[in-house]
């Protein structure tokens, strides 16, 4: 039996400002431009601004479902509702958003997603996202492997 979780949860940030990297020390950089290490080493962590997006997405996800996570291959439609009129690349928000539902417990982890659209919507106050995450059933086969009957209109 196929599981359907529908959300809504707040515009993230994109994936340009999700994710920030450390600066090296002073003493690593000089290190470097001594030559006496051939490389920084680098640090990436999820800045200022993912974390709260982070923080509200996975309260809101605690909130609008308490079922135990999904464990199954996913399909999962993203119907996005940008904030204002500027130009963005719709892509952008995918990653964000799959990090939170997997650190919301609505999915183990976002290998899982065999399948997604992201559908820009008009412009809603603040920006938000609609999510309908479909649980697929696996298709005949060994250890699960699946077969997904895509019907061309469901693309198009």
């Amino acid at each position: 039996m196929e599981k359907l979780i529908e959300l809504t949860l707040p515009w993230p940030p994109t994936i340009n400002t999700y994710w920030q990297e450390a600066q090296p020390s002073k003493k690593t950089a000089a290190l470097f431009a001594a030559g006496k290490i051939k490389r920084i080493p680098r640090h990436t962590f999820i800045s200022e601004r993912g974390k709260v997006f982070r923080t509200a997405a996975v309260a809101l996800c605690r909130e609008q479902h308490r079922d135990p996570a999904l464990k199954g291959r996913l399909r999962i439609l993203i119907l996005a509702h940008p904030p204002d009129r500027r130009i963005r690349d719709i892509d952008n928000i995918v990653k964000p958003l799959f990090d939170a539902l997997a650190y919301g417990g609505i999915f183990v982890d976002d290998n899982q997603i065999d399948d997604y659209r992201n559908i820009r919507q008009p412009i809603a106050k603040g920006g938000m996202v609609r999510l309908r995450i479909r649980e697929l059933s696996t298709g005949p086969g060994e250890q699960g492997e699946m077969v997904l009957e895509v019907e061309e209109e469901a693309l198009f």
